[in-house]
């Protein structure tokens, strides 16, 4: 499961990791070094004309169907393993998916009676590109925007923290992954690419609260 990721990145560099031409309107959002489910994330989509473009939506999928919007609050990670199978995901996965950048995430390790936060980044520091899938729901309000965030099991390394960790994306595939009618079995083979190498170190219990949202909520914690 991923709960929490950190998205504290600058125009500059969503539009080097998404290769957008400088004129791109990217909307402003608040940084999210603690991000939390159903707060507003940047995304990359394709839009109807065949481009990438960068929107703001709300983590937590509401299915198109659903009688209500607090179901959102609970779809936040789709399992690779079956989101092309489950109610709430595969209609999302069969035609409408996302890329969301991330500096990180956030993983709680069993100690003892307690839990360990860690943060978990790519080996080099650089941006990534999480794979997600979106949705429109229709409420009194008006239209809503969510997604949810893909999972797969956790390489080596990672799955002593915890067992599952977010699928990440390499550049090569953005084109699959956000092109409406890529096959199942090419968005698959993206989903089973060998993931990068990643770091990862514990965190002050201070990222427990999504109300604390710094920039050092990533520091690595110091053993006294």
């Amino acid at each position: 499961m991923c709960g929490r990721f950190s998205q504290g990145v600058i125009e500059e560099e969503i539009l080097d990791l998404f290769d957008l031409p400088p004129e791109t309107n990217i909307p402003y959002i608040q940084p999210r070094y603690n991000g939390a489910p159903t707060q507003e994330f940047i995304t990359c989509r394709q839009d109807n004309e065949g481009f990438r473009s960068i929107s703001k939506i709300k983590w937590g999928l509401i299915p198109f169907w659903a009688r209500d919007q607090s179901i959102g609050s609970k779809l936040i990670n789709a399992r690779s393993e079956t989101v092309s199978e489950k109610p709430s995901f595969k209609y999302a996965f069969r035609q409408r998916r996302c890329l969301v950048p991330a500096n990180g995430w956030f993983e709680w390790q069993h100690k003892g009676q307690g839990k360990q936060p860690y943060y978990i980044q790519l080996e080099e520091g650089s941006l990534m590109a999480l794979a997600g899938i979106w949705e429109t729901w229709l409420g009194e309000e008006g239209i809503i925007e969510t997604f949810a965030l893909l999972t797969r099991n956790a390489i080596p390394g990672l799955a002593e923290i915890y067992y599952r960790q977010p699928v990440v994306v390499n550049r090569s595939d953005f084109d699959t992954w956000l092109f409406p009618d890529s096959p199942r079995d090419k968005l698959i083979d993206v989903i089973n690419t060998e993931p990068p190498r990643f770091e990862a170190w514990p965190v002050s219990p201070l990222v427990n609260n999504a109300r604390n949202n710094t920039n050092t909520i990533t520091k690595r914690l110091v053993a006294n």
